[in-house]
């Protein structure tokens, strides 16, 4: 296993300090890292410890990738024609965690001719390198280029500086290396009661490499006001630094100690280990917590009540986001961005903003990013001009959020700002600049998305037009605009014409850009939709599988544009009523898109939905139930209760209780979603006659007692009593591998499953599954999808 080590500017130690990860192919190490180390200490106001892995072959283990690289601030690596073309951990394993945890990145490129292989997504894409050979005198310089990167990622001295004298005190963290984890865990808890907030904590991290170490762990301990012990049993194994140092170190200098027992830890060893050890205390017990740190620091409380400044907040903020002192923790900075913010500072309204678009550090919350979207406008319109470049941003960050949150008057104020900023863009600019084409496109892709397809055509058509004559039809800017009439045509219904432009765009981005380019792929994924809407299926899953393979290979599956092609499969195979693997693509998507991205992020809630409705196809009624009630709660705390998303939700969850027959539950919702559709669309709205459709049927149900609805249970019932005879009778009359045989049993099959018989549905199942193997191969397809339909219904037994 790789063992971690650090470099510091003049061998210092790394406590506090920014920390910067480096890692290459293996045969580069000792031809790179001497030379940027010695560049990157070579920045002034930069203060980092450089992290790295001098066996860049061997594999890092679960707290190697999850703690330790998850701490890091940067990751730099040196660009050769090795690392980019031979496997590597590098690449594999260290670059693609910084990828999926949005840490930056920085690329050293050290070999020339390059450029077309480093730029496939799978590599670095459009990510900015720094070239320490460039010749070209025209160019901003390397140092310069070096520094101007490293200002805008770390903080700088001075701002660490201003960021510990924010803190009211400092607490010591004794703990073994082994239980690091567990001490990234205890300081959360820590951090969480309100009066820590303020608490920085000194801990000697992962590898501490100074020559006096001791004596540095001494002048620590003098400025901390608490010393306090994470208790495991690993405290208990002789000869470790706590039994032989720090705890004689902290008694010694009359130090207030706090043992914390994380996990249960022999009482009567740890008092012959650690002499005079006081009681620990339960991490789990708030209150308990709470009550022993106030009784040594009693001030504490008081100190966290005294007034502070919009900067303070946002210092703090940066000491959570960047782990200046105390663990990375998102929810933290965002309290005290908010903080900030309300005290009327900008750069905090605008980083919430971006956190609660993007989803990637905190939940995605539309509503919050609504809150500060909306007060950064009022902020730029009461303190500069209407046309000034930050105020524009201002309101198309504004439209952007309204978008997001996707009901028709948020759709209605998206459009008028994003005319609003067209406008002003058009006098200030001209109608040519890259600019206000932007703003024209943005506005034809708002009216496609409130459903005013004509005046989305004629935008979309204008904004391609004017970049054609601008730019050429060869511009990345150019093809995207062709590739948005090309999605405008699709949701138009015109899908022929979608098919035409979208492959004349995919065309030219295949060619200028390459297959793994993250637009051609965008491109490849519209056709494939094109064609499922044009009916031809098969057409559409052979195109789907290949996105799929590319976005798996360039980003890796657990990137959101894997996932929505996973969820893209799985509606091909429901095109193709190949329900079990549509379930099968379904739930593998959610797994994923839950762990990645939370379970409130709008992919997950997407995947959820898609599973909760293949549970419904295959007949697992109530599964389906319970995933649909789930989507609904979900959807209504994210988007509320008038967002398209919910409501169709609503729609979902009440045909839910109808399926399992209970059809008053179903009236019950479907006349809730009636009036809110009726009070938001209007009564000739095709969504609201819909919905008054389905009301009117479940009524007809109820007044007449009638089973009337597809799939009511006494009608499943009667179908599995069908299918047996037919099944029965078949094999008497062909034989139980005739292929009409085969047939009924795999609808008696299903119609277990739809009056819950799952026990009796896998016993038949198993026995198709035999029968295709042994005449038509596992590789069959008919053969995969029983199989798939063996491991759901396992799935749904063992649950």
């Amino acid at each position: 296993m790789a063992e971690f080590k650090v470099r510091t500017r003049g061998n210092s130690d790394p406590q506090g300090k920014q920390r910067v990860y480096f890692t290459c192919h293996p045969e580069d190490f000792d031809l790179y890292f001497d030379d940027i180390c010695q560049d990157i200490f070579g920045v002034r106001d930069i203060d980092c410890a450089i992290y790295y892995t001098e066996d860049l072959m061997g594999y890092l283990d679960r707290t190697n990738t999850v703690f330790d690289l998850g701490l890091m601030n940067l990751f730099v690596v040196p660009v050769t024609k090795k690392l980019l073309l031979e496997p590597n951990r590098a690449m594999q394993v260290d670059i693609a965690f910084a990828k999926r945890n949005n840490i930056p990145i920085l690329p050293f490129m050290m070999e020339s001719g390059l450029d077309a292989i480093y730029s496939f997504p799978k590599n670095f894409g459009n990510r900015q390198y720094i070239n320490p050979n460039s010749k070209d005198t025209t160019e901003i310089n390397y140092s310069d280029k070096l520094k101007n990167f490293l200002d805008s990622v770390l903080i700088d001295k001075e701002t660490i500086k201003q960021i510990r004298s924010s803190f009211i005190s400092y607490f010591f963290l004794s703990y073994r290396k082994m239980d690091r984890e567990k001490a990234n865990q205890l300081l959360k808890i820590i951090h969480n009661l309100p009066i820590c907030r303020y608490v920085a904590v000194w801990y000697d991290e992962f590898l501490a490499v100074c020559n006096d170490f001791v004596a540095d762990i001494e002048n620590v301990m003098n400025k901390s006001s608490m010393f306090v012990m994470l208790v495991t049993p690993s405290l208990l194994l002789d000869g470790n630094f706590i039994i032989t140092d720090e705890y004689p170190m902290a008694v010694r200098l009359g130090m207030n100690i706090l043992p914390i027992e994380i996990e249960p830890t022999d009482r009567q060893e740890l008092e012959k280990r650690y002499p005079g050890i006081p009681n620990c205390i339960d991490p789990y017990n708030e209150e308990e917590l709470y009550n022993a740190i106030n009784k040594v620091m009693p001030g504490l409380k008081y100190s966290v009540k005294r007034g502070r400044t919009p900067e303070q907040y946002y210092l703090m903020a940066q000491a959570y986001l960047k782990g200046i002192d105390v663990e990375i923790n998102y929810q933290i900075a965002v309290d005290f961005l908010e903080l900030a913010a309300d005290a009327g500072m900008l750069k905090a309204m605008f980083a919430l903003v971006n956190i609660f678009i993007s989803g990637t550090q905190v939940n995605v919350d539309y509503q919050r990013a609504l809150k500060w979207a909306e007060r950064i406008v009022d902020y730029c319109i009461e303190h500069l001009s209407e046309d000034h470049a930050t105020t524009l941003v201002a309101w198309s960050n504004l439209a952007f959020v309204y978008g997001r949150i996707g009901d028709r008057d948020s759709l209605l104020k998206q459009i008028e700002i994003y005319e609003r900023v067209y406008s002003l863009r058009y006098k200030s600019v001209g109608e040519k600049d890259s600019d206000t084409l932007l703003a024209l496109n943005s506005l034809s892709v708002a009216y496609c998305q409130l459903g005013n397809y004509p005046k989305a055509i004629e935008l979309a058509k204008r904004a391609y037009i004017l970049r054609l004559e601008t730019l050429g039809e060869r511009h990345r800017d150019t093809i995207s605009s062709l590739a948005t009439l090309a999605s405008i045509h699709n949701d138009v219904g015109e899908h022929e014409k979608a098919l035409e432009l979208g492959e004349k765009a995919y065309t030219l981005r295949l060619e200028l850009f390459g297959e793994e380019d993250t637009d051609t792929l965008t491109s490849l994924n519209y056709i494939a939709a094109a064609y499922a809407h044009l009916e031809d299926y098969p057409k559409a899953l052979k195109l789907g599988k290949k996105v799929y393979a590319l976005r798996l290979k360039v980003f890796g599956k657990e990137h959101p544009d894997t996932i929505y092609a996973i969820n893209n499969l799985a509606t091909y195979y429901r095109y193709l009523k190949d329900y079990p693997m549509a379930l099968k693509y379904n739930k593998k998507a959610y797994d994923l898109c839950s762990r990645v991205l939370g379970e409130k992020h709008p992919i997950a809630l997407t995947s959820l939905n898609n599973l909760a409705l293949a549970y419904g196809e295959l007949g697992f009624y109530q599964k389906a139930l319970e995933l649909k009630k789930q989507v609904y709660k979900l959807r209504l705390e994210v988007l509320g209760e008038e967002h398209p998303d919910t409501l169709n939700a609503l729609n979902n969850l009440a045909f839910g209780w109808s399926e399992i027959g209970d059809e008053t539950k179903a009236k019950e919702l479907y006349e809730k979603l009636y009036a809110i559709r009726l009070r938001l669309f209007g009564a000739d709205h095709p969504s609201t006659q819909q919905t008054k459709g389905d009301l009117e049927t479940i009524k007809q149900v109820l007044s007449t007692g009638e089973d009337r609805r597809k799939g009511s249970k006494a009608l499943r019932e009667e179908s599995l009593e069908k299918s047996i005879q037919l099944y029965e009778l078949s094999g008497k009359l062909h034989g139980e591998e005739h292929p009409d045989t085969i047939k009924h049993l795999r609808e008696m099959a299903m119609c277990c499953v739809e009056c819950g018989l799952h026990e009796k549905a896998l016993e038949l199942y198993e026995k198709l599954y035999e029968i295709q193997l042994r005449l038509l191969g596992e590789d069959h397809p008919d053969t995969v999808s029983t199989k798939a339909m063996i491991e759901i219904i396992l799935d749904v037994i063992s649950e």
